[in-house]
């Protein structure tokens, strides 16, 4: 009890991992009594796995949770102390993790491409009308004398005074520049689409899309088709979109939270890179994933060991997860209100890929193209 009320008032998460045959049960309740987990790998891969979980790399990244009393606590580890099933083992394995922290916009509804663009066009002009109408009746109210030299007219970063107390928002510009782009975005991928990818932009907010995307023919995901999301940043085009795989994938490249490793994601972004190239990389990845630069160690290794294991594991995982077609995700998502998101997520956290966070910039694990079966069996790089 003394220990965690001093781990409580000092705002200390407490995470333990129990390495071998015993139990201390008494710092598993001490975890638990902080919000943090508690580990018992029974193997080397499930414990190279649990190094590799995004929500043990970063604390942001788990899911909001209520603290009970401690005195409530402590006298239910009191009670029931020689028991394991009021303080259960959190799982680290190939098919279960421990969740991660949701974001709200996976509840939106989705409309195709073309509804979209139209909708967010019309909206970008209303917006735009309403700013311009805002900036005209600002600059009537001004007073002629004084306030000029404050902050008329001509003063962009400061805000313009208007009559009814409201102001010209500085970063205007800057909104309307990304409004602008995701527009051309939109426009450039119902020009040319990828033929193998499906968008349904939120019919809310134009900067979160979901996307389809369908396995290539040849490869151990032929015959699979995945759900995606896009959330652009309000930096964007400054900084890169978050791009996460809904349906559980096993990739060399894609953690269990369907996090994407791919330099076009970090450090190889730049402002001038288009969402239908980012796509193109993604899809690239199906087709040769970097078994060199892994963030699902066991996987590459079983690549590398040549014996078939690592093609059965991927064609045995699409079977078992991907086997909603194109055609049954777009009437899930336009039909639904693009809720369609509990199946796909549901599975996220249990069965993707690897666990490990890869930010993609500087000094993170890059995730090219150069190290498919092509360009012979170098040995991985294997990062704790």
């Amino acid at each position: 009890h003394v220990e965690a009320k001093k781990l409580r008032d000092s705002s200390v998460l407490l995470d333990a991992v129990l390495i071998g045959g015993s139990d201390n049960k008494k710092l598993r309740c001490l975890a638990k009594s902080t919000g943090g987990y508690c580990f018992k790998p029974e193997s080397i891969k499930n414990a190279l796995k649990l190094c590799e979980l995004e929500v043990m790399l970063t604390a942001s990244e788990r899911p909001a949770t209520s603290l009970p009393p401690l005195s409530a606590l402590m006298r239910l580890a009191e009670q029931v102390f020689g028991s394991n099933q009021n303080f259960p083992l959190d799982l680290c394995t190939e098919d279960s993790v421990p969740a991660r922290r949701s974001i709200p916009q996976l509840a939106q509804p989705v409309k195709t491409l073309e509804q979209a663009l139209e909708a967010s066009t019309k909206r970008a002009e209303d917006d735009s009308a309403a700013a311009a109408n805002e900036g005209r009746s600002g600059a009537a109210r001004l007073t002629p004398r004084g306030d000029r030299g404050a902050g008329g007219s001509g003063g962009r970063g400061r805000g313009v005074s208007v009559g009814n107390g409201a102001a010209v928002r500085p970063g205007r510009d800057e909104n309307q520049g990304r409004v602008r782009r995701l527009l051309r975005e939109m426009r450039g991928l119902l020009q040319s689409p990828h033929p193998a990818v499906g968008v349904y932009p939120s019919q809310h907010d134009m900067g979160f899309w979901r996307v389809v995307m369908e396995g290539p023919e040849s490869t151990p995901y032929s015959g699979g088709t995945w759900l995606l999301y896009i959330l652009f940043p309000d930096e964007y085009p400054a900084k890169p979109p978050e791009i996460r795989f809904e349906t559980p994938i096993k990739h060399a490249n894609v953690n269990s939270y369907g996090k994407i490793c791919h330099p076009v994601l970090g450090r190889s972004y730049t402002t001038d890179s288009t969402v239908r190239s980012i796509l193109e990389h993604i899809y690239g990845l199906l087709l040769n994933p970097d078994y060199v630069d892994p963030v699902d160690s066991s996987l590459a290794l079983a690549f590398f060991q040549g014996e078939g294991d690592y093609e059965a594991k991927v064609v045995d995982h699409v079977q078992r997860y991907a086997q909603t077609t194109r055609a049954e995700w777009k009437d899930k998502l336009t039909n639904e209100g693009g809720g369609a998101s509990s199946s796909a997520a549901d599975g996220g956290a249990a069965a993707g890929g690897g666990g490990g966070g890869c930010a993609g910039g500087p000094g993170g694990r890059g995730g090219g193209r150069g190290g498919g079966r092509g360009g012979g069996r170098r040995r991985p790089v294997l990062r704790p």
